[in-house]
């Protein structure tokens, strides 16, 4: 067995002839050494190898063997090779560990052999110089690694043109606490479109089939309906999101079965071989700070911000503070009692049936209203951007925050009716002049203004724009538009006094709660309602119209 570094010879030589050590323990001297470097190389190879494998990369001795194998573009052919060049990695590293402890057992029986035939000082000498050495040894080897494993890394680092300093760097604000450490800020960074990768189970399975059986179920039901043209009603009734009230199976279709059965079984094996290996997208730090944000989330409270896209922290004492500020508000809201919701929803559900029943019928009806409304829930988003730029945020008071309220009214009493509006009156909003879809079309509509040099660009902004549109006002400019384009728009066959009390009935139904308490908003339309965007555009456009044809205040072109 030969020394890996030789440099240490000459000194044994030295320690010999002083000595008068016999030629056997010399070269137990000499076998004890060589194993010593040998299971320190395999120590740094070992991690060197295990460093590939958690990256996906694979050296070129393991790269060589898999090079005359063709059809490698091919991705079934890919994915095994890539399968067996991972098998002859793990056995690499298997066959190394197997070494290194042959090479550990070498080094114990000798290291007892020299123990009684070597005195003290003259033992110690030589285990000193061959630690020595063997640090120098591992230091060396661990740099010639590092730069193997640095020209292996780029097949799997991001392309060149990707630059990493267009990425936001920071997606997370946290406000009021600082117990949030660095682990947490990683994974917070990340920002809310991340999507932690999960490994396949049984029930991710369970779910793909069922979708398979819903898919096949409409298969199954367009198959027996004969070729019809669609009107108004059965289009909505087709695209509505809601469940309806029974679901009937429709006959199997002989032609139709074998091709589900085999749908099934290839999903299935698709999702089965997935199941074998699980690759995290997070790092170890990513993942432990998940775990921390788990177990703290009793006492935070995590969200979005209204404009910056990214998460606001917060304790919940302090969101608590910051919703009761906004809700005592008087003027806006009012504290009332679940009476009062069953009360508001009974009325919106005997509206509906009343105006519905005959245009859309007992089954159109029975999806629109909800028998088992949820109590719609205040929420807030913070306003991050309007928080100082010195501003200390762990010590902020909640009188310098500010927030946008939403009251979510998903599964409440007005989410389906709702719907319905929006479907039926979205078509007027390409009548707004000033209406604006993106940024796109703003800029596409400035560039084709033909201003006069005398002009000047102005723009408007509304202090709690929602809160403050008067609902009576905006249901009046809705139906104002509607009648003055009720040629183009389908709207079912309803009146404008029929449309006029659905509007009134949801609007009028804006009971919610916030910490098992029920409030009322008295005041403006309820951000997080559908209908209240399409209240709000028609309600400015009213307002515009009268600005722009103003005799004091002439406005060349109005855009919103």
């Amino acid at each position: 067995m030969r020394l890996r570094d030789g440099r240490i010879l000459q000194y044994l030589k030295g320690l010999q002839q002083q000595h008068q050590i016999s030629r056997p323990t010399f070269f137990v001297i000499l076998r004890y050494i060589a194993c010593h470097q040998l299971a320190t190389l395999f120590d740094e190879s070992i991690s060197f190898l295990c460093r590939c494998k958690s990256q996906h990369v694979y050296p070129k001795f393991i790269d060589s063997l898999f090079f005359s194998i063709p059809h490698q573009r091919n991705t079934a052919v890919r994915i095994q090779i890539e399968a067996l060049k991972s098998a002859v990695l793990s056995a690499c590293i298997a066959e190394r560990r197997k070494r290194k402890g042959h090479c550990i057992r070498e080094i114990v029986m000798a290291k007892e052999l020299l123990k009684r035939s070597l005195s003290r000082d003259l033992w110690k000498a030589v285990s000193l110089r061959n630690r020595q050495v063997c640090a120098e040894l591992r230091v060396s080897e661990r740099a010639s690694l590092k730069t193997k494993f640095s020209h292996l890394v780029p097949s799997i680092r991001p392309p060149p043109f990707i630059n990493a300093n267009t990425i936001p760097p920071k997606r997370c604000t946290v406000i009021g606490t600082n117990i949030v450490d660095a682990d947490m800020l990683s994974t917070l960074n990340l920002g809310p479109s991340f999507s932690v990768s999960q490994p396949v189970t049984q029930n991710t399975i369970d779910a793909v089939l069922c979708s398979v059986q819903k898919f096949a179920h409409e298969l199954r039901w367009r198959h027996h309906r004969e070729p019809t043209v669609l009107d108004r009603s059965t289009t909505l009734m087709s695209s509505m999101p809601f469940p309806k009230s029974n679901i009937s199976v429709p006959k199997p279709v002989p032609p139709l079965e074998p091709k589900i059965t085999a749908l099934q079984l290839n999903l299935l094996r698709i999702y089965n071989t997935a199941s074998k290996a699980h690759v995290s997208n997070m790092t170890v730090a990513e993942a432990r700070g998940l775990r921390k944000l788990i177990r703290v989330k009793d006492q935070l409270r995590y969200t979005v911000g209204d404009k910056c896209g990214g998460f606001v922290v917060m304790p919940k004492v302090m969101d608590k503070e910051l919703t009761r500020m906004a809700l005592s508000d008087a003027t806006v809201y009012e504290e009332t009692t679940r009476r009062t919701f069953d009360s508001l929803s009974q009325q919106l559900r005997t509206t509906i049936r009343s105006i519905l029943f005959s245009k859309m019928g007992v089954k159109g009806v029975a999806r629109l209203v909800v028998n088992s409304p949820v109590v719609p829930t205040y929420y807030s988003l913070t306003k991050t951007h309007k928080i100082g730029i010195n501003a200390d945020l762990e010590r902020i008071s909640v009188n310098d925050i500010k927030t946008r309220p939403i009251i979510s009214c998903c599964g409440g009493p007005t989410d389906r009716i709702s719907w319905l509006l929006v479907k039926l009156l979205s078509p007027l909003l390409k009548y707004v002049g000033a209406h604006i879809v993106n940024v796109e079309d703003f800029i596409a509509a400035v560039e084709g203004c033909q201003m006069p040099n005398s002009a000047s660009y102005v723009s408007f902004d509304a202090v709690s724009l929602y809160t403050n549109v008067d609902k009576e006002c905006a249901t009046k400019a809705v139906l104002e538009l509607l009648q003055e384009h009720h040629a183009d728009v389908n709207v079912l066959g309803l009146t404008m006094s029929e449309l006029e009390q659905l509007l009134l009935a949801t609007l009028a139904c804006n009971v919610f709660r916030f910490d098992n308490r029920f409030y009322v908003q008295k005041r403006g339309l309820a951000m997080g309602l559908r209908l209240a965007p399409l209240l709000a555009i028609a309600y400015l456009d009213r307002i515009g119209k009268n600005v722009a044809h103003s005799r004091y205040h002439p406005l060349q072109k109005v855009h919103r």
